[in-house]
């Protein structure tokens, strides 16, 4: 059996022939939790995604292809012991990056620590912010730009101790760009994501971020084209979610879209 990398291009091109984006911006509306970016590092060989990733790409095709997902993933997590998988031995691509297999196997949402470390100032929220939308490590003299010298080496030293960021050859790096934050099952974390969400209005203005359009409409409008608002709205989200390019140099813009839609109903 090849390796996972492989089955799941073989895979793709059994049902979208065409273009990788298209199968994933397909399984991505049907629930797929990962960027266009990484599903090409997992189609490259280049990473190893979690088995919630792989059990849902699985679920997206036939049983057999997905089977067949299944065992090339165990097979390459377990080379050892790959014949039990129904295949034959193989070693791991030499391709995927440990670093990136060690982090996307182990760690999926952020633990309770690490969301209290972020909840803690913003100064913290918004060297995370930085870190997982960068496409390589930050240099300290970058970071710097944003930050008093003292505050910037209190917040990486946290963020390290925290293992949200990892010190690497060239400067610092999120721990893992995909990671995503727990359910708010508890009143505390309802509130550590309160002040997240004033964090990130707060963002924009930290990082100097150039202000294209601000705007602001208060009007009556007919129940039949609040539906329509709505899904133009989601559209919108979606395109930005997807607006990502495999060729990293063509990432060049970070953009910021709040949107607070709020309905109700007033006398007259």
């Amino acid at each position: 059996m090849g390796s996972f990398s492989a089955e799941l291009q073989r895979i793709r091109k059994k049902y979208f022939p065409d273009a990788a984006k298209a199968a994933w911006q397909h399984w991505h509306l049907k629930g797929l939790q990962i960027n266009y970016a990484y599903y090409m590092r997992l189609e490259q060989g280049k990473a190893l995604p979690t088995p919630e990733i792989v059990s849902q790409i699985a679920g997206f095709v036939g049983q057999t292809d997905g089977e067949f997902l299944i065992k090339s993933y165990c097979a390459q997590v377990f080379p050892n012991s790959a014949y039990l998988f129904g295949g034959v031995a193989e070693e791991a691509d030499s391709k995927v990056d440990r670093q990136d297999s060690v982090k996307t196997l182990t760690q999926h949402f952020l633990n309770l620590r690490q969301v209290a470390v972020l909840g803690s100032c913003s100064r913290n929220y918004h060297l995370f912010l930085l870190s997982t939308l960068a496409r390589r490590p930050l240099k300290l003299t970058e970071l710097s730009r944003y930050f008093k010298k003292s505050e910037l080496e209190a917040g990486l030293d946290e963020l390290l101790r925290a293992q949200i960021l990892l010190k690497v050859e060239g400067g610092y790096e999120a721990a893992n760009p995909d990671v995503r934050f727990p359910p708010a099952e508890s009143e505390k974390l309802k509130e550590t994501y309160r002040r997240l969400d004033n964090w990130d209005l707060e963002f924009g203005q930290t990082v100097e971020l150039e202000q294209v359009v601000q705007k602001m409409i208060l009007r009556r409008i007919s129940f039949r084209y609040y539906g329509l608002i709505k899904k133009q709205l989601d559209l919108i989200f979606e395109t930005i979610r997807s607006a990502d390019e495999l060729d990293t140099k063509y990432n060049e813009n970070v953009i910021q879209l709040q949107v607070l839609l709020k309905k109700g109903r007033l006398p007259g």
